[in-house]
């Protein structure tokens, strides 16, 4: 298995542990901070292997990590030898499941639900 520069090997951080982190966020601004952190962990060999318009930039904003996501898919469909491409895979995994968790997020802070509503008999939510 290949080694990074520090020699520790490429694949050494499952993105299992990174897509549990991302289901237990609530807010977005937990999402970005998980998601600057799983970055911060590549090393700089890892993420030369990248395509060029693959490397993330500053995580400013959840549209960044929707961009993002696009970004890595789209170059996912390209990628080159096994290994560039095994990278490429775990990065888009992670920003894919982080887009899906903002995603949810925004819809729960937008959706009330009325536990009543669920069978049929209206609430005070309805009024």
């Amino acid at each position: 298995m290949p080694h990074a520069s520090d020699g520790r090997p490429l694949m050494e951080f499952l993105p299992e542990r990174w897509l549990a982190r991302l289901s237990a966020a609530t807010t977005e601004p937990e999402v970005l901070s998980i998601a600057r952190d799983y970055v911060a962990t590549w090393s700089a060999l890892e993420l030369s292997r990248l395509p060029e318009d693959a490397i993330p930039g500053r995580i400013h904003d959840p549209e960044h990590i929707s961009d993002y996501a696009y970004r890595l898919t789209q170059a996912h469909l390209f990628a080159g030898s096994l290994t560039d491409s095994l990278l490429l895979d775990r990065m888009m995994v992670f920003f894919t499941h982080a887009s899906a968790r903002l995603s949810q997020i925004a819809h729960a802070s937008k959706v009330r639900v009325n536990p009543l509503s669920l069978f049929g008999t209206p609430g005070l939510a309805d009024e």
